[in-house]
């Protein structure tokens, strides 16, 4: 049988082994004699065959969440040592997202970017000064407008780190509104980002139940009863349903879920 030089592919039979250790044909395929560069191409394909769907995913998912660690050892220790409030703030966020994404039966890669996105959604607040971020009293137009800048600061930010590159249009379009009221473009419905239509409903929870020097904190049923009101306004009426699902174990007090 003709055997053909594929010097562009790199099987490594170590991840394999770790993903699928029972697969058959694989110890065979180790033991032969080391031709590393050139492989036959009809064992080659038959190996893939038999990498099953779940092992490739668990690869796939195990590389996601060394990409997660790294951007989070990475721009954690800015974020911490800049603003304490906001790295707080953007734990329990993607904390909330977690309890969210978990109860919507998707693939473990979108929940991670999901997640990844929801921890540095506020990111851009870092370029703002802190005398209009934590301002006591109301803001001015102007100083509204300066807050309002969050998303693309954060967006421009993240677009420098490659492993990124999905969390980004999320960390952009997470102020946007079902009814196109929103910002930075004023897109609305599921022209939004679905991540980004997360994001929004966990920030705004966990905005209202914090202490904010605006405002005072509410009841976690008090906050989802707000997010109920503003349902198919503000936010996607689906997933505000979804939400207070995934948080009903928890807090067991009725409450109007549409």
């Amino acid at each position: 049988m003709s055997i053909q030089c594929l010097s562009n592919i790199a099987v490594d039979t170590q991840v394999m082994a770790y993903l699928a250790p029972n697969m058959p044909g694989l110890q065979e395929f180790q033991d032969r004699s080391p031709r590393k560069s050139c492989l036959d191409l009809n064992s080659l394909a038959k190996l893939q065959n038999r990498l099953n769907n779940r092992a490739l995913m668990k690869y796939k998912h195990l590389q996601l969440k060394q990409e997660f660690s790294e951007a989070i050892s990475k721009l954690t220790p800015v974020m911490k040592a800049r603003d304490a409030q906001l790295y707080r703030h953007s734990w329990r966020v993607q904390s909330l997202a977690n309890a969210l994404t978990s109860n919507l039966n998707l693939p473990e890669d979108e929940m991670l970017t999901f997640e990844l996105a929801a921890f540095f959604h506020d990111i851009g607040k870092m370029s703002i000064n802190d005398k209009i971020l934590y301002k006591p009293s109301g803001l001015t137009r102007q100083e509204f407008e300066v807050i309002k800048g969050h998303p693309t600061h954060g967006a421009k930010m993240l677009s420098h780190v490659k492993m990124l590159k999905n969390v980004v249009p999320l960390v952009y379009h997470h102020h946007e509104r079902w009814d196109g009221n929103g910002y930075p473009d004023g897109i609305r419905g599921e022209a939004i980002p679905f991540g980004a239509r997360i994001i929004a409903i966990v920030d705004a929870f966990e905005a209202m139940t914090s202490q904010r020097n605006y405002q005072d904190r509410r009841t976690p049923l008090q906050a989802l009863e707000e997010l109920n009101k503003h349902a198919g306004t503000q936010f996607d009426a689906q997933l505000v349903e979804f939400f207070c699902k995934s948080l009903e174990t928890t807090f067991r007090d009725s409450i109007d879920v549409r």
